[in-house]
């Protein structure tokens, strides 16, 4: 395991902020560096340097296959391994250098303040969105856990 201090990154979506998660990250200082609303699709590298052409390529690979099996509406189990490699097959020669482009035009390494700055929201517009509604929930419920749960309506 790789000592001191690590950061995740990533979008407020709600299975980030789990009890179990938080306790994981506590115990492995791990710090999780939420992005703004609206800008993580701006600030993932791996979002539209790998997977934007991961897609494209998966797309060709099925309007292929469809040419081949025009009787067919829809890939059967036995086949979706080899259609599975053949997208790997073609992404081999670009995978690491499109991550490795990724993480620098985003900005996040080397980190590069600025480029990461000039794609989020400016900050009267992320002012206007709600911090997560788990994380609050969250927070409320390590306050006072026995509250919440007297307020949790019993399912019938």
């Amino acid at each position: 395991m790789v000592e001191g201090k690590k950061v995740l990154i990533g979008d407020n979506l709600s299975s980030h902020f789990t009890k179990e998660v938080l306790q994981l990250w506590k115990e492995n200082n791990i710090g999780f560096v939420c992005l703004p609303p609206n800008a993580t699709h701006l600030c993932q590298p791996l979002d539209v340097s790998f997977f934007g052409p991961m897609k494209n390529y998966w797309k060709q690979l099925l309007q292929e296959w469809k040419k081949c099996n025009p009787n067919t509406s829809s890939v059967e189990n036995s086949v979706f391994p080899r259609l599975l490699k053949r997208l790997f097959d073609r992404m081999a020669n670009t995978a690491q250098k499109n991550a490795k482009q990724g993480f620098f035009f985003s900005g996040i390494y080397p980190l590069c303040k600025e480029k990461i700055l000039n794609k989020i929201p400016q900050e009267k517009e992320a002012r206007q969105h709600n911090i997560c509604e788990v994380i609050v929930d969250y927070l409320k419920d390590q306050r006072n856990p026995k509250k919440r749960e007297s307020t949790m309506k019993r399912k019938s």
